[in-house]
């Protein structure tokens, strides 16, 4: 039971650094040639464009491949649909983080308004995706009206 609970927390840090890097990099840099000198929020770190992609292509075939294995599991019934409420709550929250990682460093004139209320609405969005997840995990599964 114990190794079961570890391989499913495992599958859903994976699932979480996947999403996230996921997210941020469909989301990609957004251009600034017409800024000359552009602020950020926070500065994004220097990366060579082919390794990006390849981190970005890796972590969308890893995001594929675990809504393909989760599907699989919850054919099989190895996974219930309590653990399906973690992953998509989960998954929200990681998505929300990588869009944020977006926002946050773009390059822009002056103040980052659009990263700041990013970063303000995160904790909000956590707490009530977290509270949904929970809502949904302490109902259970419901069964559709015959």
């Amino acid at each position: 039971m114990a190794s079961r609970f570890v391989a499913r927390s495992a599958l859903l840090v994976l699932w979480l650094a996947a999403v996230m890097v996921c997210v941020a990099w469909l989301g990609g840099a957004i251009p600034h040639q017409t800024l000359p000198d552009p602020d950020y929020m926070w500065r994004p770190p220097q990366i060579a464009s082919g390794l990006k992609l390849l981190i970005g292509m890796a972590a969308t075939f890893v995001v594929v491949a675990v809504c393909l294995l989760l599907r699989r599991l919850l054919k099989q019934g190895v996974l219930s649909r309590t653990w399906l409420a973690v992953f998509v709550a989960a998954g929200a929250i990681a998505a929300y983080c990588g869009f944020t990682y977006v926002v946050a460093t773009a390059p822009v004139i002056g103040a980052n308004i659009g990263g700041g209320i990013a970063v303000l609405f995160a904790g909000p969005f956590t707490v009530g995706t977290a509270i949904v997840a929970g809502v949904w995990v302490h109902q259970g599964p419901r069964t559709p009206p015959a």
